[in-house]
């Protein structure tokens, strides 16, 4: 590509992109994802790179299975059993995305095993973590969580470092509860704390932290933890798909100005899987900062 075109492009896509953080589109907290662009929760194809991609402007990072890029190496997904490897792993704004190459386990556990893992004789689909979407207004952080456990059974709560460690160290020092003691619940009040303290991870403590254990109550998030029908993966048996959408004031949260992917974390109880890993790097990186490197993504085709 010429240089000239390629640097008049990429100050075009800040342009857009920074007007957009201040223009988020509405959304209905309900766990539908069609007001974010995106098809998971419709019968479209999973296997596509097409059904995962949000409208313009949204950030997002899908990790659906086994990172097919892992399929030549050993990795497993049942104890003891290969794993298939079939996921989209991708990560952008909108429609412009790269592959995002999903790290393996460090844990002392399951070290050098692909995510999601799964204790003997079980399969981790109940621990798979799809993809995260996120968005934001002058006023509001928006997200949207695509899993495969309820709110009554392994989920963790959301962690938000807005306050980066130096040195690439994450800092949750809030977070929303999002656990519950009914399996799903409607757009309803949820806890924005100020985390004192999380818990670890029962099993893959690297992907800590889990859980609020304590803290002081900042705000209130809206927050809707719904099912959405089976999910449509290649063997049957998997648990049903669910789906996390909320809204969190930025007031409540020390008023940052924007919130990278990075910043936000969630995992299951167990650890077995988390979304985004956090890792200084792309996913660190604030949204104007990542359009710069939208001309090494692939663009969907219309």
């Amino acid at each position: 590509m010429n240089i000239k075109k390629l640097i008049g492009a990429s100050m075009i896509t800040l342009l857009v992109v920074a007007i957009s953080v201040g223009m988020a589109a509405a959304y209905t907290i309900d766990g539908d994802l069609s007001d974010w662009g995106v098809d998971v929760d419709d019968g479209a194809d999973w296997s596509l790179d097409a059904t995962w991609l949000p409208n313009d402007g949204v950030r997002f990072q899908v990790e659906d299975n086994v990172d097919p890029k892992r399929d030549a190496e050993p990795l497993r997904w049942k104890n003891g059993i290969a794993a298939y490897a079939t996921g989209v792993h991708i990560t952008g704004v909108g429609s412009n995305y790269l592959d995002y190459d999903e790290a393996r386990v460090t844990g002392p556990v399951h070290t050098g095993w692909a995510f999601p893992t799964g204790g003997t004789g079980e399969s981790a689909e109940a621990y798979d973590q799809e993809a995260i979407y996120i968005d934001e207004d002058a006023d509001n952080l928006y997200f949207a969580i695509v899993l495969s456990c309820d709110a009554n059974s392994y989920s963790g709560d959301l962690g938000l470092d807005i306050t980066s460690a130096s040195g690439g160290r994450y800092i949750y020092e809030y977070g929303v509860v999002l656990h519950d003691n009914a399996d799903t619940y409607t757009a309803s009040d949820r806890d924005i704390m100020n985390v004192s303290e999380w818990s670890e991870c029962t099993t893959i403590v690297e992907s800590s932290p889990a859980r609020i254990v304590s803290g002081d109550t900042v705000g209130t998030a809206t927050v809707a933890y719904v099912k959405n029908g089976p999910d449509p993966e290649p063997f049957a048996g998997y648990p049903a798909t669910y789906i996390i959408e909320g809204k969190i004031p930025k007031s409540a949260i020390g008023a940052p100005a924007s919130v990278s992917l990075g910043q936000y974390h969630y995992t299951v109880l167990c650890g077995n899987d988390e979304i985004p890993i956090p890792e200084f790097g792309l996913l660190a990186i604030p949204v104007l900062a990542l359009i710069g490197l939208v001309f090494i993504m692939r663009r969907r085709k219309e």
